[in-house]
Order: C-alpha cells, then structure tokens, then sequence
C-alpha cells in the first residue's frame, strides 16, 4: 500500500501504460469476449441502418442536426444501448487494474467475469447515462458555439459522472448513489481530470483513425482489390479499440484508486474488498 499517495500530473497518465503492460494479455481477453461482441452488433444492426438515413438531404447546422435525430431515432438509439454493453469488459477490467495496484490476489479472466457480472448488469443505467451525455456532447460541439456549451456545461457533468462504473463495480453501489458519490470524489479535481478524459479521447481517436489511414495507404496499392482493403481496416479497427480501450480504463481506476487516497485515506476496506 505504500504506492498509495497523490500522484503528479504526468503519474496519472504514465503508470496507467504500466499497468496495462503488466495485465496486457488479461485485458486484451476480456475486451475480446466483451468488445468484440457488442461491436459486431452495432456493425451489423446499426451501421446498415445508418447507410440508408438521407444524412446528405439534412444540413449539419442548429437546425439540421436535430432534425436528423429527432426523425430517424431508433438508429442512434440502438446505437447508444449497445453502447452501454461496454460496461461488461470496462467493470472486469476495472477489478483487474484495482486488484493489481492495491497488492491483491491478481485475476484472471475467468476470476474478474465471475466477480464483476452482477455489478456490471447494475451498472447499465449509469453507462447509459454516460452514453446519451457523450452523444450530447457531441451534437453540441457540431452545432454552432456548441463547444463553449460543452465545455463550460459538460464538462464539470463528465467529471461527475467519470468515476460512475467504478464506484458501482468496486464498491458495490447502486447507479444513483454511485453518481453522487463520484460528484464528490471529482469535486476539486475536476481540471486533472478534464486532462485525463482529453488523454484518453486522443487515445481513443488514433485508435479509429489508423484504420482509416491504413485503408487510405492500401487504396493506393493496385493489387490490393476492396474487399481486401475492407477486411483490413475493419480487423485493423478491431485491433486497435481492443487494445487501446483498456488504456482509458486504467487510467479511469486510477485516477478512481487517486482520488479517493486524497479524499479519505483509502483505508484497507477498499483492498478487503478487492481480495474477494
């Protein structure tokens, strides 16, 4: 436990590496069997509908967007529950990272399902809510000014509800107490944490865009014909969210892990519970 102090700015976002390289092959499994999943889903129960919506007959202005959504809902409702499924390897993966930087019994995938399951049926609601304030957050940003919007309004909403998914799996709270209890675990934190979220967006993004990079660069080669290019980027895409997603999460616990050691001490309740 003597790890367990505040940590720098530059800690926050090196040690999650560290720790994802030291249970790289545990994570990677459980973004697999989770992941991999609800991602063929939404590719095949989504992205299809999403191709016939007449996205090019609406203009991505204050009154176009809206409109789009608010006509075609289903799409982007399906969208945002499938979404949600990704509190499954984010709740394993949480009780991997937490057990390995509180010294406890390390997990396996079979270990971290069995103990997390339950926790992540609970924790839908929240990543849920999660999901639809992303998806606001993103037509803010599309519209006009949206960006003062969110960053002056949603931001300090992000940061309230960052440490959702992990207070349910690791403390066993329900939704509604977990958003209180991150409200107050963020609040006087909440810049370091902006930073952190901006870390893991730009992790995230390369994680989709070198797909496309790499389809651009095949496009290039004659010989590579467009199915070739296409099964290339998409096990590209694949690749890349399974392994880089498990950065965002590491980084998430611990900054959990941090915050609560600033807050309270983090007494050895919280590795009690880590060991069961």
């Amino acid at each position: 436990m003597a790890w367990l102090r505040p940590l720098t700015s530059s800690e926050l976002l090196d040690v999650p590496f560290k720790l994802m390289r030291a249970r790289w092959g545990t994570l990677t499994l459980l973004h697999l069997l989770f992941g991999a999943p609800v991602l063929l889903l939404q590719i095949v129960l989504v992205l299809p509908w999403l191709t016939r919506l007449p996205l090019w007959s609406f203009n991505l202005t204050l009154t176009g967007l809206p409109t789009l959504v608010f006509t075609q809902p289903w799409p982007f409702v399906g969208a945002l529950a499938l979404g949600a499924l990704h509190a499954f390897p984010q709740a394993a993966a949480a009780r991997v990272i937490a057990n390995q930087v509180l010294d406890a019994a390390p997990l396996g995938v079979r270990q971290a399902v069995a103990v997390t399951w339950r926790r992540a049926l609970t924790a839908l609601p929240a990543a849920l809510l999660l999901r639809l304030l992303e998806a606001a957050a993103l037509l803010a940003w599309l519209l006009p000014f949206g960006w003062l919007l969110s960053i002056f309004a949603g931001l300090p909403i992000l940061c309230m509800l960052s440490f959702a998914l992990e207070v349910v799996v690791l403390e066993g709270a329900s939704p509604w107490r977990a958003l209180r209890r991150s409200a107050a675990l963020t609040q006087g934190l909440r810049m370091r944490l902006a930073a952190n979220a901006f870390c893991s967006m730009v992790v995230l993004f390369v994680a989709h865009v070198l797909p496309i990079l790499l389809q651009v660069l095949l496009g290039f080669l004659a010989e590579v014909n467009e199915a070739t290019q296409t099964v290339l980027a998409f096990g590209t895409l694949a690749t890349m969210i399974v392994c880089l997603s498990s950065w965002p999460t590491c980084s998430r616990v611990l900054a959990y892990l941090e915050a609560r050691v600033r807050k309270e001490g983090l007494d050895l309740q919280m590795a009690v519970e880590a060991r069961r």
